[in-house]
């Protein structure tokens, strides 16, 4: 076997990578399986080597990401998978690496938490000019995933995740910090955005939300871990298993749910939530702060059509807010009044960004939405 996967310093699998293409070819002695990634350990117990195949190519850039063609074309790469393999796979969302076998590296010799890393890659991906002959290729920005262009850096001894955006006049970044204002006036557990500029490129930035001692793992994991194929049976699943490690998940999702129907988030896929455990007993802590939440607030919408309302369909529990509100168990949390004394600061955020028209339209449909609430709470 060519690597051993690693979680943290626990030698969990003997892995064959082809290394031109940076897939797992073959999975042999599974040295620790209690490590093993969630959502990559079969009903009976056994490792899915489709399932931990599936997991390691996931972990790279996805294609769908924006200028990942030229990146490609550039560094004369035949697969982004290469690249997890000249970054050990090593992430800032969690501990997992794989290790060359026969190799004595240690977790605190590589992890990107206490270590140094190269701003090649990031360069790379946000269009700029980096001499082919020294391009440094160990970062966390290769398994950095999502289709928007973004990278890590380190601001103060903090490691930061700089992320571009698209919609209308590049809406998205905006919407994170104002999403981050209202749901701070909610008192929501949320990551905490702010507005910079990376070269030419408006970008919000924030904090990584996991430190060496804890991880992030997405739902989607979870829901991989119990085998589920029914969307219809989503919440309750996800519901029943955080339970099964202990953790009460409802009154998170309770108010993920009106949040996202507030500000019309219909992005809120599997991947963008989850849960907070430890890398070292593996216990799961808590539900993931809220993050992600860029596409929201008619960011794809024409300011003309803006009146017709935004954020009709939704994730990832139904189709439409109706049916997802459905789900929600109480409201006695919901204070109106908060939400409503958020609006005139994201008010004044949005007009320095966009139109006055604009950013009106969408505060009515962001107070229209707040008082629908209002009329559940109030029964």
């Amino acid at each position: 076997m060519d690597y051993i996967l690693m979680h943290k310093d626990v030698s969990v699998a003997e892995l064959d990578i082809n290394e031109r293409y940076g897939q797992i070819e073959n999975v042999g002695s599974v040295l620790d399986i209690a490590h093993l990634p969630i959502g990559t350990v079969d009903p009976s117990g056994a490792v899915d080597a489709d399932a931990l195949a599936s997991w390691w190519s996931r972990r790279s850039i996805p294609a769908g990401r924006t200028g990942l063609r030229e990146f490609l074309d550039r560094l004369n790469l035949a697969d982004v998978r290469f690249l997890l393999l000249k970054s050990m796979g090593l992430s800032l969302s969690d501990h997992y690496w794989v290790r060359p076998a026969g190799e004595s590296i240690s977790w605190s010799d590589v992890n990107y938490f206490d270590n140094g890393f190269s701003a090649d890659v990031g360069d790379l991906l946000f269009g700029r000019e980096v001499r082919v002959g020294s391009i440094d290729l160990s970062s966390p920005d290769n398994t950095a995933e999502g289709v928007l262009r973004k990278r890590w850096t380190v601001v103060d001894g903090k490691r930061c995740l700089i992320k571009s955006g698209g919609g209308i006049g590049g809406q998205e970044p905006v919407n994170e910090v104002a999403a981050s204002m209202i749901a701070e006036s909610m008192g929501l557990d949320h990551v905490r955005y702010a507005l910079v500029q990376d070269g030419d490129i408006k970008c919000s930035v924030c904090d990584d939300f996991v430190t060496t001692s804890t991880e992030f793992v997405p739902a989607s994991h979870i829901i991989r871990s119990v085998g589920l194929s029914c969307k219809e049976a989503l919440y309750r699943s996800l519901v029943d298993e955080c339970g099964r490690h202990g953790l009460d998940a409802v009154p998170f999702l309770d108010r993920m749910i009106v949040f996202d129907y507030i500000i019309g988030n219909g992005d809120r896929h599997l991947n963008n939530f989850g849960i907070i455990r430890d890398a070292d007993t593996l216990a799961w802590i808590s539900m993931a702060p809220l993050y992600d939440n860029g596409a929201s607030m008619g960011y794809d919408i024409l300011t003309e059509d803006l009146d017709g309302g935004f954020g009709l369909s939704c994730m990832p529990f139904a189709d439409t807010f109706p049916e997802q509100m459905g789900l929600v168990t109480t409201l006695d949390w919901f204070e109106v009044g908060c939400v409503q004394r958020s609006l005139t600061e994201v008010r004044n955020l949005l007009a320095t960004h966009m139109s006055d028209e604009r950013a009106e339209a969408i505060i009515d449909q962001i107070e229209f939405r707040t008082d629908m609430v209002r009329d559940l709470v109030r029964g």
